[in-house]
């Protein structure tokens, strides 16, 4: 799986026997063979990559949310999120999809039933 600069992703994190989604958004490709910590300075590292060995396959570094440090998470774990425009356009076709499926056949009850997932969020 392949993802850009800009693009949000999701993973599992587990540590200490317990698991957590964490959600952030790519700022860094870490092409392969390469350390981390030549693309960005240690200090932006998450604890224990000091000692890791770089990766046989492009990773990236993730910041997720207001964080000062970056993820380094395995490429196999992520997933892609929609963003937010993406979902609420997602969500307002399911709608008109429905309404149509119903005998809907009003421009208005469209209209505005997409302005409603637009508006939402």
């Amino acid at each position: 799986m392949s993802f850009k600069n800009g693009d949000r992703v999701s993973w599992n994190s587990q540590a200490g026997g317990y698991r957590k989604r964490k959600e952030g958004v790519i700022l860094h490709t870490v092409p392969a063979g390469v350390h981390p910590r030549v693309v960005v300075t240690p200090e932006c590292l998450p604890k224990g990559t000091k000692f890791t060995s770089p990766r046989t396959h492009e990773s990236y570094l993730v910041l997720v949310g207001k964080q000062t440090r970056y993820h380094w998470p395995r490429v196999c774990h992520l997933k892609g999120e929609k963003s937010t425009l993406e979902k609420q356009v997602h969500e307002a076709a399911i709608r008109c999809a429905d309404m149509a499926a119903h005998g809907s056949r009003d421009v208005k009850e469209y209209e505005s039933a997409i302005l409603e997932c637009l508006e939402e969020d």
